[in-house]
């Protein structure tokens, strides 16, 4: 996900209210490792985890071997734009996609061949890119969720929900907003059992696909907090998760997270205290165990963030893991063993173990030879 989005927003107002710390590695701990600045993408394979950071006025992207996260940088984009997602195609690891922003206006797409070690540009595209996910069944089919904005004669600015779809790997795309409705899309989920079925989680609820992406509809029937933020498909029965959260003036005005078992005609709250939920990570080796990251403003002076974890399929949650920053976390990603999850904050990434025996974190300095991402035409 991507500094654009209103949560990385407010992430980013809230960085200095952080306090330094040093942790050590442990289980339920969580335990910085870097790199540097706000985080701003993330994403995990089974070996490499990618991230993404924005500091200095730059985003600049990282790769790191799980379980061993030395932070190695891949490239940079262009000065003030932002590197907003991270996506490793399922089908053939070894490819990588990586999507940038400069502001709310262009974005750019890249894609890598050999694991993050080389990009080439494949597009741009005149709006912002949230979110990346692809189509497993279909190699080379992408979807991008974002947003298009009219500048009419009186500048007067208006934006509406719009999902973009290539079955090219990245190079040509094509836009929809038919069926969509609000101002943005934030993330994409393909359901894995069906993958012609594919949900879409915005500012107006939550919208599903059964063709591929031609054609959607919005399910929110149930739904108590339309601005959603991540979805989430699990694996054993295809039940659906949606993360919500409304801010006004820094407060909470409603949040939390919602279960549809019936593809998403109906939704239940589940019974997780109120909070700002920014994303949903399901445990690939137990689809019963999942973690949601939350953050609760309460006031601008008083943030809290934390990542909560359900081990029976969402009925009940518990705080889980220590350490994490006050502001919050902004995106999930755990690897495909199940042994470690990662959380995006604006101290960095921060790691903890699932399965004890992760290897201690290192933060090495940044290279002054790091290659720059090949420039939008």
């Amino acid at each position: 996900m991507s500094v654009v989005t209103p949560v990385r927003r407010l992430s980013s107002l809230l960085v200095f209210l952080l306090v330094s710390r040093t942790l050590f590695a442990g289980e339920n701990v969580w335990t910085t490792n870097g790199p540097p600045g706000p985080i701003t993408a993330l994403a995990a394979d089974s070996e490499v985890v990618f991230a993404g950071s924005f500091a200095n006025g730059q985003g600049v992207g990282y790769r790191a071997i799980d379980g061993n996260p030395i932070w190695t940088p891949v490239g940079e984009v262009q000065l003030y734009w932002s590197i907003s997602d991270f996506v490793v195609d399922p089908t053939a690891p070894e490819r990588v996609y990586a999507a940038a922003n400069y502001g709310l206006d262009v974005s750019a797409v890249y894609r890598s061949e050999d694991g993050g070690h080389s990009w080439n540009h494949a597009t741009s595209l005149y709006e912002p890119i949230f979110d990346l996910t692809v189509q497993p069944d279909r190699p080379g089919t992408l979807y991008a969720a974002s947003r298009y904005c009219f500048r009419p004669p009186a500048h007067f600015l208006s934006c509406a929900a719009e999902i973009e779809k290539s079955l090219d790997f990245g190079q040509t795309w094509t836009g929809t907003r038919a069926g969509l409705f609000g101002a943005s899309i934030f993330r994409i989920a393909v359901d894995p059992i069906d993958p012609q079925r594919i949900y879409a989680a915005g500012d107006a609820g939550v919208f599903v696909s059964t063709d591929a992406g031609d054609h959607w509809s919005a399910i929110n029937d149930g739904l108590t907090c339309l601005p959603t933020l991540a979805v989430a498909v699990r694996s054993s029965d295809g039940a659906v998760f949606a993360a919500s959260g409304k801010l006004e003036s820094f407060r909470l005005t409603c949040g939390g997270v919602h279960r549809s078992i019936d593809g998403g005609r109906t939704w239940t709250p589940m019974r997780l205290p109120p909070h700002y939920v920014t994303s949903i990570a399901i445990d690939p080796t137990d689809p019963r165990t999942m973690y949601a990251a939350a953050y609760w403003p309460g006031g601008f002076f008083v943030p809290r963030g934390t990542v909560f974890r359900s081990t029976d399929g969402g009925d009940t949650w518990t705080e889980f893991g220590l350490g994490l920053p006050f502001a919050g976390v902004t995106d999930l990603a755990i690897e495909a063993a199940g042994r470690r999850l990662h959380a995006a904050t604006p101290e960095g990434v921060f790691d903890v173990e699932i399965v004890p025996g992760a290897r201690p974190p290192v933060i090495p300095p940044r290279s002054h030879t790091t290659k720059i991402l090949p420039a939008r035409p």
